[in-house]
């Protein structure tokens, strides 16, 4: 499949989603390999960049409502065949454009001071979007980027390019010479896109969020990350100082008002520039040392991380593993959740290292365990279609454990259903080599006998109780509706 990029959004902790045209046949695409690193990015070696002509190579069709663009592809296979014209791009995604939000259903409404569908609800999860009006990107008091939809609404504004190399801090001087353009430009066209579902805290489900995920100008069409937008150039402009008018003075109190507002900031500047140097100074060797280790470690949280913090928790991955990645330690990350409204204490019993010795399950608990499989294996149906819907229902009622059994079981009994192994392949593809290996012959999904715990700990050289930790953190990953939803679908 050929694609032309016109999407480049940020994710949490250095990931990326890349979003485009399909141009055999017209219609948006998402590329998806688990999360997609800034690696990929053209600054840092890879394929992507706006405007970039990308072949994915092979690719399978894994959408669903409403994310219906998403197309699996190995990124390894991927290969860049050059760019688009800037003035081709733009009269293509300007041909693509819809006059307003509509493609992606009635299910869009206002949920607090965003926009937001129910999960799993909506026509499409991206549209470009001719925009009437121009648009105002702004950096807030808190320093995130935001984008102006209405009175009241205002989405989160992820376009790469609007960000510095840690794809977390806004380019304040890039958002000010976009904001200049975007007053001059006639003709804009928005890439919008609804993100993977997440449950804020106290709310009772998880959404769809919408975000503004590219900006394309005529002025500068497809502008690219290694060529950044250049400053407008302003005729009025009589000399280096501000005019009384410009933006930061206060009309109404005058200009001796606006002087005073310029000293006042010149001296907050000044004032906290020898407070971050005697802090500096004055930084503890156990901190220093805890900021080479973990460099996040004593940076406050923000909104946008905690959003992500929460959508890496729901989907299973671990405290250890969130913080690796968000640059924090495992402790933090377990005292955020808390903060959060989540208690991750049943958590630390998971994450024991692996030369735990501690073997808190008899033999006699184990042999009670393995009766309680072969029960279930005893319910599994003779074949695939024995049994209807009301069976898988129940089955899928049960959790992943039971499905995984199911599917062992037919394996093993040499029951050809290609969606069988495909599933399998979607829902483990996101584990390490090692735990999917350990989910495999725990429930037998290489068409062998399932192992038993003391069976799978001396393959690995690991204790029993490990090996349960391992599986129940696999299972509370895979108990996600996502994959519970895939392992469905390949059993009907």
């Amino acid at each position: 499949m050929k694609m032309v990029v016109t999407d480049l959004t940020r994710m949490y902790s250095g990931h990326i989603c890349v979003a485009g045209i399909n141009l055999d046949t017209g219609h948006r695409v998402r590329p998806v390999s688990g999360l997609l690193r800034a690696r990929l990015l053209r600054t840092n070696g890879g394929p992507f960049d706006i405007r970039a002509i990308v072949d994915l190579g092979k690719t399978q069709d894994i959408g669903r409502a409403p994310e219906i663009e998403d197309v699996r592809f190995s990124p390894k296979n991927c290969i860049e065949l050059g760019d688009m014209p800037p003035e081709k791009f733009l009269e293509l995604c300007e041909a693509s454009a819809s006059g307003s939000l509509a493609p992606i259903g009635t299910d869009l409404q206002q949920f607090r001071t965003s926009l937001a569908t129910p999960e799993l609800q909506g026509d499409c999860s991206l549209v470009l979007v001719k925009w009437p009006a121009i648009p105002r990107i702004f950096v807030n008091g808190q320093g995130r980027l935001r984008f102006t939809f209405s009175d009241g609404v205002e989405l989160s504004v992820t376009d790469v390019r609007l960000y510095k190399e840690d794809l977390e801090t806004p380019n304040r001087p890039q958002v000010q010479i976009l904001q200049e353009r975007l007053k001059t430009s006639p003709d804009v066209v928005l890439a919008f896109g609804l993100g993977r579902p997440w449950k804020q805290p106290n709310d009772f489900m998880k959404r769809h969020y919408l975000q503004l995920n590219s900006i394309h100008v005529r002025d500068e069409p497809g502008w690219q990350l290694d060529s950044p937008l250049t400053a407008v150039a302003n005729p009025l402009k009589a000399s280096v100082d501000p005019p009384s008018e410009s933006i930061g003075s206060n009309p109404r109190l005058g200009e001796d008002a606006s002087a005073d507002a310029k000293e006042r900031k010149h001296d907050d500047y000044q004032g906290s520039e020898e407070v971050s140097t005697r802090a500096g100074a004055d930084i503890p060797a156990h901190i220093k040392k805890a900021r080479e280790t973990h460099p996040r470690a004593y940076e406050p949280w923000s909104e946008k991380e905690d959003e992500q913090l929460l959508e890496a928790w729901l989907i299973g991955t671990t405290a250890s593993e969130i913080a690796r990645e968000f640059g924090r330690n495992s402790g933090a990350i377990r005292s955020r959740l808390k903060k959060l409204g989540i208690d991750p204490a049943a958590e630390n019993q998971l994450e024991a290292s692996d030369t735990n010795e501690h073997e808190p399950i008899s033999p006699d608990q184990e042999l009670l365990g393995q009766a309680r499989r072969e029960e279930i294996l005893r319910q599994v149906p003779a074949g695939p279609d024995e049994g209807g819907g009301d069976a898988l229902l129940r089955l899928a009622e049960a959790g992943p454990e039971q499905m995984l059994l199911f599917l062992g079981a037919m394996l093993s009994r040499s029951v050809k259903r290609p969606k069988f192994r495909q599933a399998l392949d979607e829902v483990l593809g996101s584990l390490t080599e090692r735990r999917r290996r350990i989910i495999e012959l725990r429930f037998g999904l290489t068409g062998n006998e399932p192992m038993t715990l003391q069976e799978i700990g001396d393959i690995f050289g690991i204790t029993r109780e490990r090996v349960r930790q391992i599986l129940a953190t696999v299972l509370r990953r895979l108990s996600h509706p996502t994959h519970v939803a895939r392992l469905l679908e390949a059993l009907r």
